[in-house]
């Protein structure tokens, strides 16, 4: 691979990034998620299935038994047979923020400090949110 070709293809990263995946962080932070709002946690939930759904990705919900919880997501793909090895990758979006706390809004580093806006904090940007 060329330099000028590497260089094109990290910007062209770059771009994607800021462009589709940051606003999608956003929105999944700000979105309250304590463990304890099943309401809450299905909206963070919804915004993921959104998202999947645009990438293909089939979704079957598994239910909470006693109703306590949101509702478990499996997701697939159609482009995998019945027959074929599998890889599974266990997440959650629930957090330990109740809304009463208040701490719920996404902070990204303004781009000309220290950390060149690469720094985000609010609930869930360290643990599976950010996954």
């Amino acid at each position: 691979m060329t330099d000028e070709l590497k260089a094109a293809l990290c910007q062209a990263v770059d771009e994607a990034f800021e462009s589709e995946q940051v606003p999608f962080f956003e929105r999944l932070v700000n979105q309250s998620s304590y463990t304890g709002a099943r309401p809450d946690v299905e909206m963070a939930a919804a915004i993921i299935d959104e998202q999947a759904g645009k990438i293909g990705l089939l979704r079957t919900l598994v239910p909470d038994p006693e109703e306590v919880y949101a509702d478990h997501r499996v997701f697939s793909t159609e482009a995998a047979g019945d027959s074929d090895r599998a890889i599974a990758l266990v997440g959650h979006c629930d957090t330990v923020y109740p809304r009463s706390m208040g701490f719920l809004e996404f902070q990204r580093d303004a781009a000309d400090s220290p950390s060149g806006g690469d720094h985000v904090r609010g609930p869930g940007v360290l643990d599976m949110k950010s996954g």
